[in-house]
């Protein structure tokens, strides 16, 4: 379930909630997002712990898994960031080979934001 706002994207500006992975990829999979951002975000869930925490497999892992670019990679982040879909914790040390380190994070404005998101019955899997 989504909890309180975090301090930190407070002062950022953004509201966000935290949330659990599978909330988090439920929401996801509603918003229309860029191919290699969805994809993207598929593979941070994986990442995650189960509470939506802990999130740091570094951006040319990332690359690697997703057979694109670091730049592709960073690009995607960056848009999950200035969305909120995902919040950075913790900045990595590039000079001891630690990467950032996420928290999966939906924005309680979801819905006010310039995102086309599926409603319950768009997605129903019924055929036609």
């Amino acid at each position: 379930m989504v909890a309180p706002a975090a301090e930190s994207a407070a002062t950022e500006g953004q509201s966000v909630g935290h949330a659990d992975r599978f909330e988090w990829e439920r929401v996801l999979q509603r918003v229309v997002l860029p191919p290699s951002t969805n994809h993207l975000a598929a593979i941070l869930a994986q990442h995650a712990d189960p509470d939506g925490t802990r999130v740091y497999p570094g951006t040319e892992r990332l690359a690697k898994i997703m057979n694109v670019s670091t730049s592709t990679v960073k690009r995607g982040l960056a848009e999950l960031r200035s969305y909120g879909f995902i919040e950075r914790v913790r900045q990595g040390n590039r000079w001891a080979n630690q990467s950032d380190l996420y928290r999966l994070t939906i924005p309680v404005d979801l819905f006010d934001m310039d995102l086309h998101v599926y409603g319950p019955d768009d997605l129903s899997g019924g055929h036609t």
